[in-house]
């Protein structure tokens, strides 16, 4: 028969969940050296359950908490080893996470509880005193560094904030002046659009225009001509009248009645 598959009680994984986002955070600066990280999370697995567990049941756990990390099991089954070793000496004491909103530093929080556990070690074992201790000291500078890098990346994380509000303002009247400049491209568009009728409106009137035009003038050209044959025809006629009312012995316009003088 099988056994069942391990898995955590639900305020155990509720623990461990609180626990892993400072310890991913701390941690994420270093993907390739898995020993700090491992350290951290099998002394968050202990915190959450109060037990110690195989090299294969923390992996299983990574795999569902912190799938992104992949230690060898020889990793895992060493530093599980190494924790064991300093269980007693830790015993009672609540692992170290350092988290954002924490009012105590954690360098301070490591400090109390390396001072608590060397009290519990005893003034007797003073060999096991000075490993916590050289442990600490490691504990404390890598905690420092990582304050260190939190300060950092939390005045790069301010910064990073401020020129993202100041690229979104300035998006934002991009994209006004852009709505802007596509109303008035839209508008001119349309006004383009309707220009070639316009166009062809205005040459249709001219066209027109110029036909009337020239019926005009053609037809006061051809009044013109009429009256040009009419005048002559008159002028022709008024002759013969004249030359006819002369041989009757009508005056001839100009000339002196009576003759000339004697």
């Amino acid at each position: 028969m099988s056994r069942p598959p391990f898995t955590l009680r639900d305020d155990e994984a509720r623990l461990l969940v609180e626990q892993m986002g400072a310890i991913i955070t701390r941690h994420a600066h270093d993907v390739r050296n898995h020993r700090p990280f491992v350290r951290d999370f099998i002394a968050a697995v202990h915190h959450a359950t109060g037990k110690t567990y195989s090299a294969d049941i923390y992996r299983r756990l990574l795999g569902a908490y912190a799938p992104e990390r992949r230690p060898s099991t020889t990793t895992l089954a060493a530093e599980k080893n190494l924790f064991e070793q300093q269980l007693p000496a830790l015993a009672g004491a609540a692992p170290v996470l350092s988290t954002p909103d924490s009012a105590e530093p954690v360098s301070a929080m490591l400090q109390r509880v390396v001072e608590a556990a060397l009290a519990r070690a005893g003034a007797g074992d003073a060999e096991l005193a000075q490993q916590q201790r050289a442990h600490a000291d490691y504990l404390r500078e890598r905690l420092d560094k990582a304050e260190s890098e939190l300060a950092a990346t939390r005045a790069s994380a301010a910064r990073l904030a401020a020129d993202l509000q100041e690229a979104v303002n300035t998006a934002s009247l991009y994209h006004e002046q852009l709505g802007t400049a596509q109303a008035a491209a839209a508008a001119q568009a349309a006004l383009l659009g309707a220009l070639p009728q316009a166009l062809q409106d205005m040459r249709q009137f001219a066209l027109r225009a110029i036909d009337e035009v020239r019926g005009e003038t053609r037809a006061v050209k051809e009044r013109c001509t009429y009256l040009e044959e009419t005048l002559k025809e008159r002028e022709s006629l008024l002759e013969s009248f004249r030359q006819i009312a002369y041989s009757h012995g009508a005056p001839i316009p100009g000339q002196r009645k009576g003759g000339p003088a004697a």
